[in-house]
């Protein structure tokens, strides 16, 4: 059969509680992650487990590795050592050559500067969503401000009533804020669940993956009712005032 050595990752995925338990085991992978081996599910002898260390920014829904060992590979990864890296290229260009007589240059690339150029795709992607954030944020700023003007107009009698019993301009501004917010709220309870989905979805793509806490969902909604308590309050007060 054929052997691998796995990451500490995938030993765990794989229910063995330390990584000498793993070695010498034999194991079967599922169809899609045996190409390597042809495409068939067969048994894979893991004969070594090593620290996890993403190859990749991006799994696609994976979060660790198996390598292969056989010959004949089209690629092989070495690692430098970083105080001398500049030596470590050289060394390994001046072993190409005696391997490649004719002349074939070699072709390589570091593995930061791989995962640099993949970043920068989700850095663009997230440029994006920050604009398009702020663009909801400024046309949200506005509608509150035209509903804020709505709710004071249509309970002009209502404030003039409580105003006329010795209500303070405050009172009655708290009391349409807090009518006012209900609304923002349930909508929060709504996109939370949609916003999680599209959350996990999203960083199911990256290999190493941030925990989801409830702390962005929390913060989202109190900015929410800061945006519907600031403006709207101003438009608010000026509209008792001018009551």
């Amino acid at each position: 059969g054929h052997t691998v050595v796995i990451d500490d990752e995938l030993r765990q995925s794989l229910g063995f509680a330390t990584p000498q338990d793993a070695v010498d085991q034999t194991v079967y992978f599922p169809e899609r992650m045996t190409r390597a081996f042809g495409g068939a599910a067969q048994p894979v002898r893991i004969i070594g487990v090593v620290a996890s260390k993403p190859l990749k920014l991006t799994g696609i829904g994976t979060s660790a590795n198996f390598y292969v060992l056989r010959e004949g590979l089209n690629y092989q990864i070495v690692r430098l050592s970083a105080s001398d890296v500049s030596g470590g290229v050289e060394a390994i260009d001046a072993l190409w050559k005696r391997l490649s007589p004719s002349g074939t240059p070699i072709l390589r690339d570091f593995m930061d500067e791989l995962f640099n150029e993949s970043y920068e795709n989700f850095g663009r992607i997230n440029q994006v969503f920050a604009g398009l954030a702020f663009l909801a944020v400024v046309i949200s700023v506005i509608g509150l401000f035209g509903m804020a003007i709505q709710v004071a107009s249509r309970r002009v009698h209502e404030i003039g009533v409580r105003k006329s019993v010795g209500a303070h301009t405050g009172q009655i501004v708290a009391m349409l804020l807090r009518d006012f917010s209900k609304p923002v709220l349930v909508a929060n309870l709504i996109a939370w669940p949609l916003g999680y989905f599209a959350a996990q979805q999203y960083l199911s793509v990256f290999m190493q993956r941030i925990p989801l806490t409830p702390v962005p969902f929390i913060l989202s909604l109190g900015l929410a009712l800061l945006v519907a308590c600031g403006r709207p309050s101003k438009a608010i007060t000026a509209q008792l005032k001018l009551g």
